[in-house]
């Protein structure tokens, strides 16, 4: 069986989640830093926030090795989330650099500017233009038979722009409102052959030098970004 660890990333905010990811509230919230792996029911601080949270998923039946992503570093040129009130701006954020590892996961985004509005899309555009760290840099071991588990790393400077829709998230004066967007890797990890990969210093890496495979990679990572129940 393949156990893959699942990074889910979720934007939330107070109260229960609607079957559509989004949720509003009127509670505060003082959840600033990084916080535990798992979803929080803490509330949001500001009108509009983004939590990036991570959970464990079931074993899925993909490859007879075990592989297990240790940590994930995505640094994010633009998230917008976007709604009716015309207002852009007041809900971009620009140059994040979120983490999760197995235990961890990046402290909220917020919008404290964030209008009244009826919010239905997520719009997030990976990048790194300039800078030399990967846009996506993947990290974890596969079992490939051995005495111990095998490094593997993904990286890539590409710039990948995914769009997450279908929310009815209303954000009410005075209020809060939230959307949830799951981060799942499986299905991109399922298009990468691990023990095909080149093999130095004790790392299986993919990397952009290897078009075809990268590819294929970022070509699933849309699937990575869902609603929640998806």
């Amino acid at each position: 069986m393949y156990a893959l660890l699942l990074l889910a990333a979720a934007v939330l905010g107070c109260g229960g989640c609607s079957d559509d990811g989004g949720r509003s509230d009127d509670a505060p919230n003082a959840d600033a830093g990084g916080q535990d792996a798992g979803f929080s029911d803490a509330a949001a601080s500001a009108p509009l926030s983004v939590r990036w949270t991570s959970s464990p998923m079931p074993t899925a039946a993909i490859d007879p090795a075990t592989t297990t992503v240790s940590s994930v570093m995505l640094h994010i040129d633009q998230l917008q989330v976007i709604g009716d009130a015309g207002e852009p701006d007041a809900t971009t954020a620009m140059g994040l650099a979120l983490s999760w590892s197995q235990n961890f996961g990046p402290a909220d985004t917020q919008f404290s500017a964030a209008p009244p509005a009826l919010y239905s899309k997520v719009k997030i555009i990976i990048g790194q233009a300039g800078q030399s760290a990967p846009a996506i840099d993947i990290m974890g071991t596969i079992d490939l038979g051995g005495a111990t588990p095998e490094l593997f790393r993904v990286k890539t400077n590409a710039d990948t722009s995914l769009q997450v829709s279908g929310y009815t998230a209303q954000l009410q004066p005075s209020g809060t409102a939230n959307l949830e967007v799951v981060f799942d890797l499986s299905e991109a990890l399922r298009t990468v052959d691990i023990a095909s990969l080149p093999h130095a210093n004790g790392i299986y890496t993919l990397d952009d030098s290897q078009g075809a495979a990268m590819n294929a990679f970022l070509g699933n990572l849309d699937a990575a970004f869902q609603r929640p129940g998806l």
